[in-house]
């Protein structure tokens, strides 16, 4: 997610305005807040997350432990507000900030509950690493991407198959994992 998403800041309460009886014309459609607009999620992390910093790790990587620091606060997306739209329930906004960077440099918004802790948070917001990962996996080695069929419903039928495959892929690496002297050096 980019950081030029609008958002209500916290605490904001965006709703209508009520018609005013006796004025003509068209009633105002755009979302208000008392006292303040939607912010850029950019303009937002300054003010608002300013001593919530945290480091968290999420996984034990191949270069070693994963971390970075991150901070999340409830917001509501303030997208095309003034045409009506309404603001979305709250959610979480997670920003990372890696230590050498000068500003952050990930976003992404998150509907768990409310109670959900930072490092439960980042954890789950790291899982689409190995998602990408897997899918990765199964366009090279079960032939997800060799469909060349032309319904939606052949390439449904591929899909199930291939991620059948992966699955058991997967399970037998886990059962049988490779002994040191079968692996290649190289």
């Amino acid at each position: 997610m980019q950081g030029g998403h609008k958002v209500w800041p916290p605490g904001a309460q965006p709703q209508q305005p009520a018609k005013e009886p006796g004025k003509k014309g068209r009633p105002r459609t755009r979302y208000v807040a008392e006292g303040t607009e939607p912010w850029a999620i950019e303009a937002l992390v300054s003010p608002f997350l300013k001593e919530q910093w945290k480091k968290v790790s999420w996984r034990e990587g191949s270069k070693g432990e994963q971390c970075s620091r991150f901070a999340a606060v409830r917001v509501q997306t303030a997208e095309r507000h003034v045409h009506g739209a309404p603001p979305s329930e709250p959610l979480w906004l997670l920003v990372q900030w890696p230590t050498r960077e000068k500003t952050p440099t990930k976003y992404a918004l998150c509907s768990l509950p409310q109670d959900t802790p930072l490092k439960q948070l980042v954890r789950l917001w790291k899982l689409r690493w190995r998602v990408e990962r897997n899918y990765q996996e199964m366009k090279g080695e079960v032939g997800l991407d060799h469909f060349e069929g032309r319904t939606w419903r052949g390439f449904h039928h591929q899909a199930t198959l291939c991620m059948a495959a992966h699955g058991f892929l997967a399970h037998c690496r886990a059962l049988f994992p490779p002994e040191d002297s079968a692996l290649d050096a190289a």
